[in-house]
């Protein structure tokens, strides 16, 4: 198996045991995983729909142009909704989704499934010989263990290249965009302990970890949740916005309880300092059909 293969398929999984729902090859021309952006092109993309398809990896769940696509034995015998080239969501007034989309309350706005990158000369090295950490056999990153804690999963991947990777997951509490104690302290409390776990692994070698607000962000989600549950038909509707990013908006699981979550994928490229400065703001959360 590839790097790539591996990335795709585990792309595949998040969207199926995730998100609920099927693929297109088009979710795959630029997508990340575990801190790499991958950057298929169609050909390439085409190629590994049909040998998964004949390993029994994938199958159809519905045909059209484009097919979705999801895990063999996962159908959800369902299309995505789609959005018009104008942005605007395609859904006529008498569609139940309609007034409830019109009429949402919605929550302070939010950050979460966020990825880092920062470089550290010869950390590669150091912690492969010091410690007896998991290697993946495919890409021969370090996974690097670390205690999650305050409903925050954390994952640590140090690179061949002497590059860290760094993804905070918290989507059912995502860190809200204000100075409040569920806001960016809270958010710079994550990685200050991350920085001073990455310390201590290099504490005897002379090394310095990068302060965590020079880290760099690769991606990110913005996103506001609904204040009501919602009780409708679960749904997802994804549009290519400008500048690479992806908008969405979905019924969220919150255990148990369903809300809708409006969000944007990101790739932003910036110090986390920069980045939380430019973007304490998202735009209008929706357009319908003006």
């Amino acid at each position: 198996m590839t790097e790539l293969d591996e990335a795709m398929q585990q792309q595949m999984a998040y969207f199926v045991f995730v998100e609920h729902t099927n693929f297109c090859r088009g979710n795959f021309l630029r997508f990340e995983w575990e801190g790499k952006e991958y950057k298929p092109n169609y050909r390439t993309i085409n190629n590994k729909f049909s040998e998964f398809s004949k390993k029994g990896i994938i199958e159809i769940d519905v045909k059209g142009n484009p097919s979705y696509y999801s895990l063999k034995g996962h159908k959800f015998g369902r299309k995505p909704m789609t959005l018009n080239h104008m942005g605007g969501i395609t859904l006529s007034p008498n569609h139940p989704l309609y007034k409830m989309l019109q009429n949402i309350v919605w929550d302070k706005e939010g950050i979460h499934n966020i990825r880092l990158r920062l470089e550290v000369p010869d950390i590669y090295d150091i912690v492969s010989i010091r410690y007896r950490f998991t290697i993946n056999p495919v890409s021969k990153d370090i996974e690097v263990p670390y205690p999650n804690k305050d409903n925050v999963q954390l994952v640590l991947r140090i690179h061949k290249t002497d590059t860290v990777s760094v993804a905070v997951s918290c989507t059912k509490q995502p860190i809200t965009l204000d100075y409040c104690d569920n806001g960016i302290p809270r958010f710079f409390t994550i990685l200050a302990r991350c920085e001073g776990y990455l310390q201590c692994l290099t504490i005897d070698k002379l090394i310095s970890i990068p302060h965590f607000k020079n880290w760099l962000i690769t991606m990110w989600h913005f996103n506001r949740d609904g204040l009501k549950e919602y009780a409708g038909e679960k749904f997802s509707i994804t549009v290519n916005g400008a500048d690479h990013t992806i908008e969405r908006i979905y019924s969220k699981d919150f255990n148990g309880k369903i809300k809708p979550r409006y969000e944007i994928q990101e790739y932003p490229e910036q110090t986390i300092k920069k980045a939380i400065n430019d973007k304490l703001r998202i735009p209008d959360v929706l357009k319908l059909n003006k």
